[in-house]
């Protein structure tokens, strides 16, 4: 029953996260409003880092990650695009379709 309480926890930071970026960051670019959503969970992500182990990394992994690297950013862009030039009950429906 946890992961419930988990689940719906991380639907509305993100509901949030996209109502705060709408509202604060939409007269950006959608560069900068990528930008901005990262740099305000790096902290957040860094302290993660201190319980999280590192496991050992192959080169399978840093194939991956340089061919979803460009995939991702291309992705935040379109995502931060499409929060800047339509309404939040527009295009966030769409992200229901997502994995």
């Amino acid at each position: 029953m946890y992961w419930l309480l988990l689940g719906l926890a991380a639907a509305v930071g993100d509901a949030g996260a996209d109502a705060v970026t709408k509202r604060f960051f939409s007269h950006l670019s959608p560069y900068t409003m990528g930008l901005a959503r990262l740099l305000f969970a790096a902290p957040f992500l860094m302290l993660a880092i201190l319980w999280v182990s590192t496991p050992s990394l192959d080169l399978t992994f840093f194939l991956t990650v340089a061919v979803m690297l460009p995939l991702e950013v291309t992705a935040m862009l379109m995502y931060m695009r499409a929060l800047k030039v339509c309404h939040l009950s527009l295009c966030i429906p769409f992200l229901a379709l997502t994995p």
